[in-house]
């Protein structure tokens, strides 16, 4: 957190995506793999309305992030990304967490050819050489439900993605314009502080 007030907040957001081995994916077959990224970057949010626990709280979030793919122990450079979203987090009850997350993607030219490029050494008949531009990087919805007991932590997540109209849609390394993904987890826990605060994340 850099600064917060009742109206604002900055802080630093960090994301990743998980490397692809391009022999295990039949549109990248021959190419290079796709390392592990890591993002960070800067994140405005604004707090809309922000209510009791019981209630609700509606936040925009503007997260500006550079694009690093980590390999061989050194970072690259991947581009930009910005994901602006609505997010709207309530308690339907108690020790429950309920958010979803809505919003479009955009990264710049870099990015998306890291992703969907070909270049022409890479060309097959059935893969032409793809030059990727900057622009629209799809639209997002996450969803989360959570719950805390005494001694441990239950969480499931649903995602779908939308990448119809992006600027990288006619590249030959899409092969679907939608995916849903989903997910639990458990966590225990086994040691905390003597005193506990609320806190609005």
């Amino acid at each position: 957190m850099l600064f917060e007030t009742d109206a604002m907040a900055a802080d630093i957001s960090v994301f990743g995506s998980v490397p692809v081995k391009s022999d295990k994916n039949n549109a990248r077959k021959g190419m290079p793999d796709l390392d592990l990224t890591v993002e960070v970057g800067p994140q405005l949010s604004f707090f809309l309305k922000r209510g009791k626990p019981s209630d609700y709280n509606l936040t925009l979030r503007l997260p500006l992030r550079n694009v690093r793919p980590v390999s061989t122990g050194t970072l690259g450079n991947a581009g930009w990304l910005f994901s602006p979203s609505l997010d709207l987090e309530c308690e339907p009850e108690p020790a429950w967490k309920a958010k979803v997350s809505v919003g479009p993607l955009f990264a710049d030219k870099k990015y998306h050819d890291y992703f969907y490029g070909v270049k022409p050494q890479y060309a097959t008949a059935e893969r032409p050489a793809y030059f990727a531009r900057g622009g629209y990087n799809g639209m997002q919805l996450f969803s989360t439900l959570s719950k805390r007991f005494p001694n441990f932590w239950v969480g499931a997540f649903l995602q779908a993605d939308n990448l119809n109209g992006t600027a990288f849609e006619d590249s030959p390394l899409v092969r679907k314009k939608y995916s849903i993904s989903a997910g639990f987890g458990i966590s225990w826990v086994f040691a905390e502080s003597n005193k506990l605060v609320r806190t609005n994340d």
